[in-house]
């Protein structure tokens, strides 16, 4: 009896250690996958580099001077400085180095740093998603959560970009591990390390600081259920909020400067909309929540898994209510805390729901696998195949996205193309407040720009307008950002709206000669129309549509 019980546990420790390497290995494949997905051509837009945040954070990492502290209280918009500050210690440190790798410009030095921050922290978002799945899920969860990650549209287009949103993805991540062992573990310690990370991503971005109430808030209920005194668990919540607040500033002292406060009034009324501004005029007429799923979350996960995400988000909460799961609730929580202020701000750009993607790939995984567990086994092998199509797909999409976004830039492919098809001395009308022109300046010495965001603020810009079309001999449009907002929204824009449709419909007396191709690979990334599916900043700093028109000789 006692061989045949050694017998048995010895197969179980052998199957452990089967599970256990098949994990590891699976991981290991699917690094090596997204470090190349999220490395590739990761110097895309040179030299121009044309994403207006990643240029203000780059330009005030080269503009820093360390012969004094000073450079540790400048910033850039509501941004904290604790990356532009490590980076540009990291610059300085390493400059023979990259100056080797002909990277002299400082400026350029910059953006290729934060874009290198970028793509690392994207690949270690991949192992901590492995890592709060292991051990606590089965090996299918952990493997399509793993795999969701890695062939993330959104996370490997963030990864290319030299702002903040990779790095905040992985700490956001790694907070969700460090709460969960604390839940095991009920040791305290982990309470005070996930306040420290908390305060290092608000030393990154202020925003951050919402996620204080996770930490707080799970230290609360622990705190309720081991019947621990309240005069105990005040003294901890104060030493926590104390340690938050000493850190962040500390890491971020620009927060404490008039600057900042500045910025942070600006920015606010951004989101609120009691600012409008020439950049957020996509978002007037938008529904809250509808527009998150229908405009942003089929170009940042694919539209499978956003109805996937739909259906998987009630099943999660009520399995996770229902059993107690804290895994279940607290992955549900970060997906909340992420999602819905976003959600409900005037400003819903792409980017700004990055973040909270791992946790998004991890609700589909449990809620998917759960659903075919409860299923007649003899129908279990249905399974496999669904699961092969949901990574099938996330797959052909990231290929998608890489192959129509990172392979050539459309800004400096069609200042090519104008080179060879536009008279050098030609007439060129253009909008202002646009990097897309910024290629063509090389080759045409007429360009006029125009502020076609005050034509309806200003009545001046009209007649201004028609003078300016009148001498064109043509029309540049570097983006569809402008016009995609003033044709969809007629009322809040009428002159706008006149303008781009009387463009588009020839009666301008101009005729479109040449618009970005949009292949199978960018109608697949973009859902059929890279100019009116989605939210405009899901592809407008990487892979704009450019127009370009013609007048017509004819009628004049």
């Amino acid at each position: 009896m006692k061989s045949k019980f050694s017998m048995f546990k010895n197969l179980n420790i052998t199957n452990s250690i089967k599970i256990k390497n098949s994990k590891l290995k699976i991981l290991l494949i699917l690094l090596v996958i997204g470090g190349v997905l999220r490395f590739y051509n990761l110097n895309w837009g040179a030299p121009f580099y044309f994403h207006p945040d990643e240029r203000n954070i780059a330009s005030l990492i080269s503009s820093l001077n360390s012969a004094n502290l000073d450079f540790l209280w400048k910033g850039t918009f509501v941004y904290g400085t604790l990356v532009s500050n490590v980076l540009f210690i990291i610059k300085n440190s390493i400059a023979p180095f990259l100056v080797y790798f002909q990277l002299q410009d400082a400026f350029v030095q910059s953006i290729i740093l934060l874009r290198i921050l970028a793509a690392i922290s994207s690949v270690l978002t991949i192992t901590v998603v492995f890592l709060i799945c292991y051990k606590r899920l089965k090996l299918e969860k952990t493997f399509l959560a793993t795999a969701l990650t890695t062939f993330s549209v959104g996370l490997i287009q963030a990864a290319h970009f030299g702002v903040y949103e990779s790095v905040l993805t992985l700490i956001y991540s790694f907070l969700l591990f460090l709460l969960l062992i604390f839940w095991k573990t009920k040791k305290i310690k982990y309470i005070y390390l996930a306040t420290l990370v908390v305060s290092l991503a608000t030393a990154i971005k202020i925003n951050s600081i919402i996620l204080l109430i996770i930490p707080l808030g799970l230290l609360a209920i622990q705190s309720h259920r081991e019947k621990i005194k309240k005069t105990k668990t005040l003294l901890i919540f104060l030493s926590l909020i104390l340690i938050f607040g000493l850190v962040t500033i500390i890491a971020s002292p620009y927060y404490l400067t008039s600057n900042f406060k500045n910025m942070f009034n600006y920015e606010s009324s951004l989101l609120t909309g009691s600012l409008p501004v020439f950049y957020t005029g996509a978002f007037f007429n938008t529904t809250p929540v509808l527009y998150q799923f229908t405009h942003i979350l089929p170009f940042l996960i694919n539209p499978l898994l956003t109805i996937g995400l739909i259906i998987s988000l009630p099943y999660v909460l009520y399995r996770g209510i229902k059993k107690k799961n804290i895994l279940y609730l607290l992955i549900l929580t970060f997906f909340l805390v992420l999602f819905l202020p976003n959600a409900f701000l005037f400003t819903k750009w792409t980017r700004y729901l990055v973040p909270m993607l791992p946790f998004v790939y991890i609700i589909i995984a449990i809620a998917i696998v759960d659903f075919f567990d409860s299923l007649p086994k003899k129908i279990h092998g249905l399974k496999s195949g669904v699961l092969v199509i949901i990574i099938f797909t996330s797959v052909v999409f990231a290929f998608a996205y890489t192959r129509t976004a990172l392979r050539v830039d459309t800004r400096i492919e069609t200042s090519k193309w104008a080179f060879q098809n536009i008279p050098p001395n030609a007439k060129i009308l253009s909008e202002v407040y646009d990097l897309g022109i910024t290629p063509f300046n090389s080759y045409f010495p007429e360009i006029t720009l125009f502020n076609f965001y005050e034509l309806e603020n200003d009545p001046s810009k009209k007649p201004e307008l028609e003078s300016l079309i009148e001498r064109a001999d043509y029309i540049i449009l570097p983006s569809q950002r402008i016009l995609k907002s003033r044709l969809q929204n007629k009322k809040t824009f009428p002159n706008g709206y006149e303008f781009y449709k009387k463009l588009f419909n020839d009666s301008l007396s101009f005729k479109k000669i040449y618009e970005t191709p949009c292949d199978v690979f960018c109608k697949i990334t973009y859902l059929g129309n890279s100019v009116f599916n989605i939210e405009e900043t899901a592809n407008v700093f990487d892979r704009p549509t450019l127009f370009i028109f013609e007048k017509n000789k004819e009628n004049f």
